[in-house]
């Protein structure tokens, strides 16, 4: 994480579908994108793709995605969504940003 500017910091936001339990379908071929989104409040909930980690010939990473953004330094809600389906990651309570 770093400074930016007016209490905004960067920070990663990643998911693993896997962990989660969350079905989706597995791309039929290896370099076809999953499509999975973050939807942050601050942006009145838009979404956001978030990268794809098992392109690029990394069969291994499928199911994990990742996203650098700029977070205020307030409380930040969001969701993700796969396929137009929301869904929130339960293990995940809050995390404090210094």
């Amino acid at each position: 994480m770093c400074w930016i500017c007016e209490s905004w910091i960067e920070a990663n936001i990643s998911i693993d579908l896997n962990t989660l339990m969350i079905p989706y379908d597995k791309p039929e071929k290896p370099n076809d994108p999953l499509k999975v989104y973050v939807h942050f409040d601050f942006d009145d909930y838009q979404p956001d793709l978030m990268i794809d980690l098992h392109l690029n010939n990394r069969p291994e990473k499928l199911g994990k995605f990742q996203i650098y953004r700029l977070l205020p330094q307030t409380t930040v809600l969001f969701f993700f969504s796969i396929d137009g389906v929301p869904f929130t990651n339960t293990s995940l309570t809050s995390v404090a940003i210094d």
